[in-house]
């Protein structure tokens, strides 16, 4: 995992230097591998901020929100 947690700062540090689409789905994908679901939405939400179109950012967005929608469907509708 370890090089996995030092591409997510590399991606991080570029991110903040100069956010593109490309950069922030590079770390979405990153944060779903470790299991970091909530960093990953909002990653695609903000890739979508850049690029409402982007169909990528989409279909993580929708991918994710399902998982949320399987895992905490109890929570979210008492």
């Amino acid at each position: 995992m370890p090089l996995t947690y030092n591409k997510l700062d590399e991606l991080t540090k570029q991110i903040e230097a100069a956010p593109t689409v490309e950069l922030y789905l590079k770390r979405c994908v990153l944060y779903q591998q470790t299991g970091l679901y909530h960093e990953a939405l909002n990653d695609c939400y903000s890739a979508l901020e850049i690029d409402p179109d982007n169909a990528e950012a989409k279909a993580h967005a929708e991918m994710i929100e399902a998982i949320f929608g399987y895992f905490y469907t109890d929570r979210l509708n008492p």
